[in-house]
């Protein structure tokens, strides 16, 4: 298979501490790669060489295709780098860190104003992007690190440590997802999605019984095969999601669109929490009308597939 990363023989070392010795390997392209060792063996050093952001001492780097000596721009424009800690200005919200930061990959500020309302509503952070970055809490802030890297949508994702910071329960039902997504079959795979349903739903009794019956109705119409649409866990191949048409939220009708595919949808129990920042921006009335108004668009769409 083609590669996407080369390292040959590649050194490094901090003044008289050596980081990295004679270290050789490849990853694949389409492929995922992890780092694993104790803190100070050099996984942090490995990701900030393949970004750009050190330079080698010795040996060969290449990143798909091109020699990180001579092609650092070119490479740099095709990564997407979330780092361990913060480092958005303070003295902007996180809406214009993130702008600034797409602009710089040559996205005009429109676009990079789209795309951020998109990974908001994915990663489910829409209320933070006017609060600064000192007043969000961690486990927050790593979506918020998450959407950054993702903004100008790149070939490679490099995470350091992406996980730290995180609810230890949510970190199992992420992985107990992962884990599932991963004992499918290549066949299984193809349009598939694995979605989150919520238990033990931390709602008002309003919004707890609005929402089943909201679940209901959207099933009953759609045939979707989905409990809860709402859940933002979800698994699936990115391949697969870009072939579909985007419009507003589309994430509450994924599994929809998956199954107009030919997909299956598998549903997973995870447990629900209760919001602990923010107010939100829907009330029943508006949700309903809203709800009501896309779910008319997707049946059209599926009666047009048929």
């Amino acid at each position: 298979m083609e590669a996407s990363i080369t390292f040959k023989s590649v050194a490094k070392k901090n003044k008289d501490e050596t980081l990295l010795a004679e270290l050789t390997f490849g990853v694949e392209k389409n492929t995922r790669f992890a780092l694993v060792g104790p803190n100070g063996s050099g996984k942090s050093t490995i990701l900030k060489l393949i970004c750009g952001f050190i330079h080698k001492d010795k040996g060969s780097i290449y990143i798909k295709g091109f020699d990180a000596d001579i092609n650092s721009n070119q490479i740099k424009s095709i990564i997407g780098y979330m780092p361990q800690k913060s480092d958005f200005d303070q003295d902007l919200n996180i809406f214009e860190n993130l702008s600034i930061y797409g602009q710089l990959y040559g996205m005009s500020s429109d676009d990079a104003r789209k795309r951020i309302e998109y990974l908001a509503h994915k990663l489910n952070f829409s209320n933070y992007l006017k609060l600064h970055s000192i007043e969000i809490p961690c486990g927050v802030f790593k979506k918020l690190l998450l959407a950054r890297a993702l903004l100008h949508d790149p070939e490679i994702l490099i995470l350091d440590e992406p996980t730290t910071g995180l609810d230890p329960n949510q970190l199992v039902e992420i992985r107990n997802l992962i884990k599932f997504w991963n004992s499918l079959s290549i066949h299984e795979k193809k349009f598939g999605l694995v979605c989150g349903n919520r238990v033990k739903r931390q709602d008002s009794l309003l919004k707890k019984i609005s929402s089943k019956l909201a679940n209901r109705v959207r099933r009953l119409i759609l045939d979707d095969d989905c409990n809860d649409t709402a859940c933002a866990l979800k698994v699936f191949l990115r391949s697969d999601y870009v072939k579909i048409q985007y419009f507003k939220n589309m994430h509450r009708f994924l599994p929809a669109l998956f199954k107009m595919n030919g997909g299956k949808i598998y549903n997973i129990p995870v447990d629900d929490r209760l919001r602990n920042a923010g107010i939100s921006k829907y009330s029943f009335n508006n949700r309903f009308w809203v709800g009501i108004t896309d779910l008319i668009k997707v049946w059209i769409l599926k009666k047009r597939r048929k």
